[in-house]
């Protein structure tokens, strides 16, 4: 079966923040565990071959945005990386390329006005992790000793239309902190899902993985729940991605109750990913099916 055109996935992944060689990001069957979720979600609920990009630099990555030319009526764009967490108060919010930081205004920009994208939908999926967060939280009732606040600053309101953002920088590793009893395997009816980079392979994922979810970062865990809960619930398939959102904060809100249970995270505050959006129509996934 020919793959979906009407869709288009662009996922950018960086596996350690600038500067730093060694990854923290983890993986599943060689690959990082987010595209390995996402690219099995988008196949199996959209039939969408994603295109990853890994180790962008910011000019590569500027130009491979504004090279696409295909046609098509939603734009997903993924951002799995690292929160720029120097001088943050000026510049906007800024995410970290694999040598250079570049704002989410700059990425905006990339696509506003310009075709193909003129009148599209555009989904921002941004997963940026901030490590601060491991080191130390916002304690209820103020900061003890050298603990330090870490919110983001709130991106400004959009001017520009059809956009929808998830972003949050609750970072990957801390899903390794969740119980993990759970065993169950992907139930994928996708064999084998080959992620190419250039015309490289880079990994052919297989159904007896165990679930990768219990490693991924809490906005790709439930990001993928929630889609796939919508796959298996009839009425819950016509819901907007916008509405869905939703659903997804509220998985992630459980999951962040799970971890003030334990001693490491107890009576920490955590930002949850915030959503922004200028969509001027409902953009239902599973309605591009094909």
């Amino acid at each position: 079966m020919a793959g979906n055109k009407k869709v288009r996935v662009d996922i950018f992944t960086q596996n350690s923040p600038i500067g730093k060689p060694e990854p923290t990001k983890t993986k599943t069957d060689g690959t990082d565990t987010d595209t390995f979720i996402l690219a099995n979600l988008f196949k199996e609920t959209m039939n969408v071959e994603v295109k990853p990009h890994h180790n962008r630099k910011k000019q590569e990555l500027q130009e491979l945005i504004e090279g696409i030319t295909d046609e098509c009526e939603v734009y997903f764009f993924v951002f799995l990386t690292y929160l720029h967490d120097k001088d943050q108060t000026t510049g906007g919010v800024r995410i970290q390329c694999y040598d250079a930081e570049i704002s989410l205004e700059e990425i905006f920009d990339l696509v506003k006005d310009k075709p193909p994208f003129i009148g599209k939908q555009k989904i921002f999926l941004v997963q940026a992790d901030d490590p601060r967060i491991l080191r130390w939280a916002t304690k209820v009732g103020g900061f003890d000793g050298d603990e330090i606040p870490f919110p983001v600053p709130i991106p400004k309101i959009p001017t520009d239309c059809d956009r929808l953002m998830m972003f949050s920088t609750l970072p990957q590793q801390l899903s390794l902190y969740l119980p993990t009893a759970r065993t169950r395997q992907i139930t994928s009816g996708v064999r084998n899902i080959n992620l190419t980079d250039g015309g490289k392979a880079v990994t052919s994922p297989s159904d007896n993985s165990p679930n990768p979810n219990d490693k991924a970062s809490l906005l790709v865990a439930a990001f993928d729940e929630v889609l796939r809960a919508a796959l298996a619930d009839e009425a819950l398939r016509k819901e907007d991605l916008l509405t869905q959102t939703t659903r997804i904060n509220g998985s992630i809100y459980l999951k962040i109750k799970q971890l003030n249970t334990l001693e490491e995270f107890e009576d920490k505050k955590f930002q949850f990913p915030l959503v922004t959006s200028t969509l001027r129509k409902q953009v239902c996934m599973l309605d591009y099916r094909t």
